[in-house]
């Protein structure tokens, strides 16, 4: 269950930011990352067209962490994920790989917690 003031931070931010409105294989997700109750990253789901992996995608979670820049910004933020539904926010679950990505991100630079809508 998400906070209910994160919940209302995320919701002006999807209605009020076109990106949010492309679709990436009919799940559009994005990250929000707070610094007490401030957003100070945001993050999609997208294709990634650097990157010669075979799924050619960067997941939301990493995408924020990415446009951070620097991971010693990360001690104590907390990282929101949400999947954007044609009816508003629906259920989202990290992937694997993104889950231990958010548990290294807790042990190793402070990453105070994560939730998913």
């Amino acid at each position: 269950m998400l906070p209910r003031w994160a919940e209302r931070q995320i919701e002006h931010h999807v209605t009020a930011d076109a990106r949010f409105t492309t679709k990436h294989n009919s799940y559009p997700h994005a990250a929000f990352l707070f610094q007490g109750r401030k957003v100070i990253a945001i993050g999609q789901n997208r294709v990634s067209y650097r990157r010669r992996s075979t799924a050619g995608t960067i997941h939301a979670e990493a995408d924020v962490i990415r446009s951070l820049g620097d991971t010693q910004r990360l001690r104590g933020a907390t990282l929101v994920v949400v999947r954007i539904g044609h009816i508003g926010l629906v259920n989202s679950k990290p992937c694997a790989a993104c889950q231990r990505l958010l548990e290294k991100c807790q042990r190793q630079y402070g990453l105070h917690a994560f939730y998913h809508s």
